[in-house]
Parts: C-alpha cells; sequence; structure tokens
C-alpha cells in the first residue's frame, strides 16, 4: 500500500507532534556559581522548593575552613567535598571523613541516623504501643468476660441477700 492511499484510507487526516507549551514545563534556573545549589520551582502550583539542610554538623565542623578567595569544590554528582582541617586529606564522603578523623587525628564522631530512618523508627514504636494498647483492651474485655460467665448470678444474688438480711 502507498503512503497516499494509506492517507486517502485514513480519511485526510493527518497526525502531527504539537510542540510542548513553555508554561508546562519546570522553570529552572541555576546561578552558576559552585557553592549554590539548583532551584526548581514548579510555576502552575506554586509550590517552591526546599533547600537541602546541612546535616553531620559535627563532621563539617572538622572540616577546612574556606579562606574568602576559595569557593566550595564539588565532585562530578555536585557534592561538596570535604577537605580535613588538619591535614590536606580529602573527601565526598562524610562517612570517609568520620573515618579519617578517628585513624589519622583521633577524632571520634558517632554517624548521625538519618532522618528517615529516625522518623520510620518512631511511627513504628508508635504503631506498636497503639497496638498494645488495643491488644490489653482486648485481653481485659476477654477476662471480664469469662468472669461474668464464670459467675452464677442466682447464686450472688441469694448470698448477697443473707449477707444483707444477717
Amino acid at each position: 500500500m502507498k503512503t497516499s492511499d494509506a492517507s486517502a484510507s485514513m480519511g485526510d487526516s493527518t497526525c502531527q507532534m504539537s510542540e510542548p507549551d513553555s508554561s508546562q514545563l519546570l522553570d529552572i534556573s541555576w546561578s552558576g556559581s559552585p557553592d549554590s545549589t539548583a532551584t526548581f520551582a514548579s510555576t502552575p502550583s506554586g509550590r517552591g522548593s526546599k533547600k537541602r539542610t546541612q546535616t553531620a554538623t559535627e563532621t563539617w565542623a572538622h572540616a577546612k575552613k574556606l579562606k574568602l578567595d576559595e569557593q566550595v569544590r564539588r565532585d562530578r554528582a555536585g557534592n561538596r567535598i570535604w577537605v580535613c582541617g588538619k591535614c590536606p586529606w580529602e573527601s565526598a564522603s562524610l562517612t570517609s571523613a568520620r573515618n579519617h578523623l578517628d585513624l589519622r587525628h583521633g577524632v571520634k564522631i558517632k554517624a548521625q541516623q538519618r532522618q528517615v530512618v529516625r522518623k520510620g523508627q518512631a511511627k513504628l514504636e508508635q504503631i506498636f504501643q497503639r497496638q498494645g494498647q488495643r491488644s490489653q483492651a482486648e485481653a481485659d474485655e476477654r477476662e471480664r468476660g469469662m468472669l461474668s460467665k464464670a459467675i452464677n448470678q442466682t447464686a450472688f444474688d441469694e448470698s448477697l441477700l443473707q449477707l444483707i438480711v444477717k
């Protein structure tokens, strides 16, 4: 079948790709300086981006302080390079930096748990606590039911009446 025959059999309608509307695209701005981060803002929703906060502040406290004319160095992935404040050793991995401080300089820094792990553990503890309370309430209710079934109500009432009468 020829292309002219194919278009004729489709009813002369042609399929075309439309150009994307620029308002549908993500607004990306980059200031270009090495110590700045890219800002992603979605125009239609009006929500801005959150800037990451620095973690492992205790490890970064032992890093070399930058001079006024120095810029932050980054690796290919954009991670900030940690430079030891006591020697020229450097790494983009804070785990390696902590190990270096411990082995070479005797500075022991305990690794912090990530916030997502801490929040997840807190949520699990909360769920287990609620489940424990629920299980305890159900056990108490079962015990009350068994005790009420074990007591012969008519015999109990007669005994109570005899105690009152005497």
